[in-house]
């Protein structure tokens, strides 16, 4: 793999360093199979030395609301149809800056996760006055209107809010041709606003995103390591549909998580009154994980987060937990015992 080849580049005690959202992959399967390129003792984690495997808790780029928003969506927390994907160690929500208000992380038990000013810092508290306007929705009745409603909103931003164009950000999250899909919006920025719009990539060079005197538009892919003060989201009805349920969650995830200030999301028909309902209940939470932890069963049939970080912690726990099973075994003398554990040393078990 590509991974592999960058690690047969590295000169003798070289460093590589890979970062990755698996929550934003977009193809099917994970972006990364960590142990196709280390081997345990190269990704493990050692007492007293510095980490190797490491999530960031803190996040820096979005409040607290837009990121709780795509944690809930992400996940399926309020999703009427249950969980689509889930932690398999619940170690890892502090690992992603969330503390446990109520509750313990056992099956069938009611919890309530928030994000502290640590995780969350209160710098966006202080600019964004209203939580309530951070993350809007928008039900409209077709692709038309949305496109009418979007432009008259983005006329808005630029002439009475004082944004700049390129602090705006269209996503697409249709199943549909883009060109085909976006041509009505870009047809009302133009003609009843006077504003010039641009698809990336498509449009315009393939190096190309923002511009300075034009607002840009784009799929889900292209928009990936790009973020705006506003992300106008449309078509997100399609992103509720029952099939390939973890990729479309994952795109609604990185639609979201590409805004610095706020998100509009808009769609149209059954839905997005599905989608709406999720988000009333993220707003009705004040913006908290609440819900009924699931059992080992259940977390055992979701699709797993960030499931190689804990892996090796667990062969660990099943070694430690088979040694006291030995070390208990009444037929064991003491000697045995002793040797036992001399070997275990040894080995650096």
């Amino acid at each position: 793999s590509f991974f592999l080849l960058c690690k047969k580049m590295l000169k003798k005690n070289g460093k590589m360093v890979i970062a990755y959202d698996e929550m934003q992959t977009l193809t099917t399967g994970s972006p990364l199979n960590i142990k196709e390129v280390f081997s345990p003792e190269e990704f493990a984690n050692e007492p007293y030395k510095p980490k190797r495997d490491i999530i960031l808790p803190v996040c820096y780029r979005n409040p607290k609301e837009v990121i709780v928003t795509a944690h809930a969506l992400g996940f399926g927390i309020y999703r009427a149809g249950g969980l689509v994907q889930f932690f398999n160690d619940p170690a890892l929500w502090k690992e992603v800056g969330y503390e446990l208000a109520e509750g313990k992380f056992q099956g069938e038990t009611n919890i309530m996760l928030y994000r502290t000013e640590e995780s969350s810092p209160a710098i966006f508290n202080r600019i964004l006055h209203d939580p309530q306007d951070i993350v809007l929705d928008y039900k409209v009745g077709s692709p038309l209107d949305e496109a009418k409603f979007v432009a008259d909103e983005i006329y808005k931003n630029i002439h009475q809010d004082d944004l700049q164009m390129r602090d705006i950000l269209v996503i697409s999250l249709a199943n549909e041709n883009l060109e085909r899909y976006v041509g009505a919006l870009r047809y009302v920025l133009y003609n009843e606003h006077q504003i010039p719009s641009h698809i990336a990539g498509v449009t315009t060079s393939r190096d190309s995103f923002f511009q300075d005197n034009s607002i840009t538009i784009s799929g889900i892919l292209r928009a990936k390591g790009n973020e705006a003060a506003v992300v106008y989201i449309i078509g997100a009805q399609d992103c509720m549909q029952d099939y390939n349920i973890r990729h479309h969650r994952n795109e609604l995830f990185t639609a979201i998580t590409r805004s610095k200030m706020w998100v509009r999301i808009f769609g149209y028909g059954k839905g997005m009154d599905a989608l709406h309902n999720e988000l009333e209940a993220i707003r009705k939470h004040k913006f908290t994980l609440s819900f009924k932890y699931p059992t080992d069963k259940e977390i055992e049939e979701l699709d797993k987060v960030y499931s190689d970080y804990n892996e090796n912690a667990a062969a660990n726990k099943e070694i430690d937990n088979l040694i006291q099973k030995l070390l208990n075994d009444s037929n064991l003398t003491t000697k045995e015992k002793e040797l036992l554990m001399k070997q275990m040393k040894n080995k650096g078990l």
